[in-house]
């Protein structure tokens, strides 16, 4: 075993490129390393979860730097790039037509900010969200953009509806996504279509070029969430830099022109059929044509999506360079409002956060009373100013009923009926009674 002294993990990094470990080669990966002998430390959660986090790293790593090919030396079409033996060292000569691709974005929620800006694209041959007449929409995948906004509603609440109160809420939405591409339904005119020119992300170089962009002559079209499909309608400049095209597929859709091809009398051209494409649309299988080689686009929420192109079509341009890691945008970067600035305080151990923006907000009843003391401005009463007209409504509201209960007492007892006193002097029989709707007057009265 190679046991180097002094040997620092920025050598080890520079001889990562020589040092690959090769598909062919048997061997323990990394992830069987992790167990509970080796990781005492670690509980039972957490464990096994690490190893299917590295696993899921290792096989992401295995599927990027994958290039399928003839590995024949003896075949002409050897691809001496190629790492994994496809079967296409024998393969006919046909032909297909690329219809362009195209792709629909519907949102839904009450975010503020377009989910879908970026993810709509139009097909140029027809200038919509379709394919060309003689040619089939095929699905190849689909996935959603999600993401929350929090916004702050204020309203009258207390006594009397005198105080401020505000408080914080979120806000959720989503977009649905949905990617086609277009495929021929039976013979169709060679230059009815597009050239296709590779693929790239803004993570994986275009095997054409070696680089994130299109070959000459040639203009990306946007599919998924950070593909670029290269196609040109320049068959006379544009011929040159293009390669042979045979379809996508993903782990969702197969590909239909890598269904069982009809070579009877009335196909001599070896295209795809429309009655075979009509039986298969339910199963298609995930793979290329005769002749053709499988080569992987990009990986999006874990789906593959891969696209078919002749066989050692991208041999001679040169050895392609290691795919490396990350082969994803961190998540969430798309879908930020660029508006919203937050700030956050991490105690010691990340065990909590605290949002700094919110926590400078008041968020309660009380929260606004104390942001008028301090800051006094316009949006609610400072606590001393609701007490104290609180304490002279209070005032009028008692004197006003107080002055209701005198009144009423006053307008009652002027309606209630008076008798006059007696003289005790005189005897009943000699007495004289007054009242308010009249009076009787006894016999007259003697010295």
């Amino acid at each position: 075993v190679f046991q180097p002294n002094n040997f620092t993990l920025n050598q080890w990094a520079s001889g990562l490129s020589g040092d690959l470990v090769a598909v062919d080669k048997s061997g323990y990966p990394i992830y069987e390393l992790i167990s509970a002998q080796t990781l005492p430390e670690l509980p039972p959660s957490i464990l096994f979860p690490l190893v299917q986090t590295v696993k899921s790293a290792v096989e992401e790593y295995y599927k990027f730097n994958i290039y399928r090919g003839c590995t024949n030396l003896d075949s002409p079409n050897f691809s001496f790039i190629a790492n994994v033996d496809d079967g296409t060292c024998e393969s006919p000569e046909t032909n297909y037509t690329f219809g362009g691709v195209y792709q629909q974005c519907k949102q839904s929620g009450q975010l503020s900010q377009n989910l879908c800006n970026g993810l709509v694209q139009k097909n140029p041959l027809t200038g919509a969200q379709s394919c060309p007449s003689g040619y089939e929409s095929v699905l190849l995948n689909e996935g959603t953009r999600s993401a929350t906004e929090s916004r702050r509603r204020c309203h009258h609440c207390g006594f009397l509806g005198l105080r401020h109160c505000c408080d914080n809420y979120n806000v959720y939405g989503s977009a649905k996504y949905q990617s086609f591409w277009c495929v021929a339904q039976g013979h169709v005119d060679q230059q009815s279509g597009f050239q296709f020119g590779g693929i790239y992300t803004n993570k994986i170089d275009n095997p054409l070029t070696q680089s994130r962009g299109c070959p000459l002559y040639f203009y990306p079209l946007k599919l998924g969430l950070g593909m670029q499909v290269c196609v040109s309608d320049d068959y006379e400049l544009g011929f040159r830099y293009s390669v042979p095209f045979a379809g996508l597929f993903s782990c969702m859709t197969g590909n239909p022109l890598a269904v069982h091809q009809d070579t009877s009398f009335k196909n001599p051209d070896m295209l795809h059929s429309l009655s075979s494409y009509l039986k298969a649309s339910n199963n298609w299988p995930r793979g290329c044509p005769t002749g053709y080689s499988m080569h992987l686009a990009t990986i999006e929420n874990s789906c593959e999506i891969n696209y078919c192109v002749k066989a050692n079509a991208f041999s001679d341009k040169g050895l392609p360079p290691v795919r490396r890691p990350p082969f994803m945008d961190l998540p969430g970067d798309a879908y930020v409002d660029s508006g919203i600035s937050e700030e956050y305080m991490i105690s010691t151990g990340g065990e909590t956060w605290t949002d700094l923006t919110l926590a400078n907000q008041p968020n309660s009843a009380e929260e606004a009373d104390r942001g008028g003391d301090s800051q006094g401005n316009e949006d609610g009463l400072s606590s001393g100013s609701t007490a104290t007209i609180a304490i002279v409504i209070t005032l009028v509201i008692l004197a006003t009923v107080a002055m209701v209960t005198v009144m009423y007492r006053r307008h009652q007892r002027s309606r209630r009926p008076y008798h006059r006193m007696p003289n005790p002097e005189t005897g009943a029989e000699n007495r004289r009674e007054y009242g308010a709707t009249g009076h009787t007057e006894d016999s007259p009265q003697t010295a």
